[in-house]
Formats: structure tokens, sequence, C-alpha cells
């Protein structure tokens, strides 16, 4: 049964849910009139709930991810410009469950082709009926259903790396050649099944140069009696680990119940192929690891602040160490604490 709480805050979501859908005439299959939802955000209809709209029912009321469907919406008070939209948690998100086409058929029933993305959220989703003037919202009327068969998708994303934050020059900083983009550039910028982030460049140990790289500034170690800066010559990684301290996945954050942040563990990996020097920030071992706070801003299209300040464990601390590939099986030899401060946007592909 529904929450009073969270029927209250559904009815005062329907006027914003209703600004991420643009309307469009197409002509269904059988050359009648329907109306055509190309949901994005920022196109306002300028609808308000409306108690003479009804949604009461969904058939089916549940489907797979990684699924197109008609449903049938039943309830009153419909009208032939009304368009139909999912939302989750009172934010409409598109990316995971997208409106091909909206059919009226009557005042009492709409007919919706929805695609279910294969990494939509597994929930009850709302089900909302809107026109330019009035609309009605039926709450977790319709449930999203793991696909077991369904294959792991990662998620491509671009990487904007800060130059700069509210504390001066960062200590991780682009090279300058713009945003991080996954698949160009010989770049990997993405989110993987498991909710991991990886910015890197993808050259290896190759001796060609990576067509992208990542600046480390290692001039302000916290000891101040530690001398060592290891080589930047090399190849950078950036990893988040979501595994670390046991929070969502990184593009769960904000949805289904999860929270808007929350704090994970930054890696950052050099490779050498010239001097088989390795420094390695982070490990499990390491008991003071520098932790990334990461904010998810916007749903759809997804976009996440992750900055190295925030109210996390150890912030803006790395701490180094090294090993030498030509001696495979040499430990790790630890290097001291350094202020690597850095803030990074994502923004999925």
């Amino acid at each position: 049964m529904m929450s009073a709480r969270h029927a209250s805050v559904a009815m005062q979501s329907l006027s914003r849910l209703v600004a991420a859908a643009a309307v469009g005439l197409v002509m269904s299959c059988n050359g009648e009139p329907s109306s055509s939802v190309s949901p994005r955000l920022g196109a306002p209809l300028g609808a308000r709930a409306t108690s003479d709209v009804v949604v009461s029912s969904a058939a089916p009321d549940s489907a797979m991810q990684d699924t197109t469907i008609d449903v049938t919406i039943s309830g009153s008070g419909f009208t032939s410009d009304m368009v139909a939209q999912w939302a989750l948690a009172g934010v409409a998100d598109s990316a995971q469950v997208r409106t091909n086409k909206t059919k009226f058929v009557n005042s009492r029933t709409i007919v919706a082709n929805i695609t279910i993305s294969a990494t939509a959220t597994a929930a009850k989703w709302d089900v909302v009926v809107m026109s330019k003037s009035k609309g009605g919202i039926g709450t977790e009327l319709f449930t999203v259903k793991t696909n077991g068969n369904a294959k792991a998708i990662s998620i491509p994303i671009s990487a904007e790396v800060k130059d700069t934050g509210p504390a001066g020059a960062n200590r991780i900083q682009s090279d300058g050649l713009g945003e991080y983009v996954n698949g160009a550039q010989g770049m990997t910028a993405e989110i993987d099944s498991y909710g991991n982030l990886q910015i890197s460049p993808n050259n290896a140990n190759s001796t060609t140069p990576p067509q992208r790289t990542l600046k480390f500034d290692f001039s302000a170690p916290i000891d101040p009696l530690n001398a060592y800066r290891p080589d930047e010559s090399g190849q950078w990684n950036f990893k988040i680990k979501t595994t670390v301290f046991g929070n969502p996945r990184i593009q769960d954050l904000g949805v289904n119940g999860n929270p808007v942040s929350a704090c994970y563990n930054a890696t950052i990996a050099h490779e050498n192929s010239k001097t088989h020097h390795r420094a390695i920030f982070n490990p499990s071992s390491d008991p003071m690891s520098t932790s990334a706070f990461i904010t998810r801003t916007t749903a759809s299209p997804a976009t996440w602040a992750v900055v190295s300040d925030g109210p996390c464990p150890h912030p803006n601390a790395g701490g180094v160490w090294s090993q030498d590939l030509v001696k495979r099986n040499a430990p790790l030899v630890f290097r001291g604490y350094y202020d690597l401060r850095f803030s990074i946007v994502l923004r999925a592909k």
C-alpha cells in the first residue's frame, strides 16, 4: 500500500514530471492519430494534477528489463492529447523506461508502447498520464523485473577533470584537451556493471605514448620530510572502487531508494615501461586511503560529481606504494602520503 508521504510526494511531483517530456503527433500503425513522446528534460508542458484525471491500473503491470511492450493504462478523464511516462520515486527517467508512443483509445483507456533498458532499476514505478493542462499519477502501478539472462552492461561516460577547486589547483589535473570520452583517442572512460569507475589511456605497457594523459602533482607530501617523487613519464589509470565501502553502484545513486551521495575508495595506478616502476594508491591494506565523495546531480541524462574533499575518511590523502615490475614478486614498498585533491564531472553517453 502506498504511504501517505509517498502519495504526497507523487502528487507534488507531477508538474515536475510533466516538464520532462516533449509532445509530438504521429500516426499509429492503423492510421489513427496518436500522441508520441520523445522524453527529454527541459520541455515544460505546464500540466497540473487534477481530480478529474485518475490513473488506476496498468496491464500488464510488470515486465523484464531489456523489453519493448504495449501497456494498457486504465483510469478516467483521459483526453486525446495525453501522453504517458514512467517515474521512479518522483523522478521521470526516460533513459531507463522510454515511452515510444501513446495511443488514445477513449476517456478511460490509453495504450503506451515503452522500452525498458537492460539496466533499468528493478522496482515499482509510477505511471503518469498528462497533457498540457492536466494530468494524473498512478503510484507504483508498474514493476520492472530483473532479467537474469540479460547481459551486464557498462556505462560509457565522458569525464571532465577539473584543474582547480575551492582550495586552489588540484593535484590531479587534465591534459588540457577537453573531456575524456570512452572509446575516443585511446581512452577508457566507463562505469562498469559492478559500479566501478575507470578513466585510463589504453596503451598499457606499449612503448607508444598514449594519445591522452592525466597529470599528477606529487609536490605536496603530507609528511614534509618525504622527498620521494614518483616518475610521471608513464601511463596513469584512475579508478573508483565501489566495493570498499559497501555502498551502492555509482549508477544506482539517487534511484530505487538509494542515497544521492556516498563515499568510495579511489585508486590511481601507474606503470612505466622504461623503468618498470609502479605506484599504487590505496591498496586494501592501506589504512589511510583516499576517499571519493560521489553525488548524482541529475537523473536523466545521468551525471555525477566526484570530489576528493567530501565528508569521507581521509579526504585528499593518497598513500604511494611502488614495485619493480622486472621483479614481479617483489613486495610493494610504502613511499608516504601525498595531497591528491581532485574534482571530476561524469556524464553518461
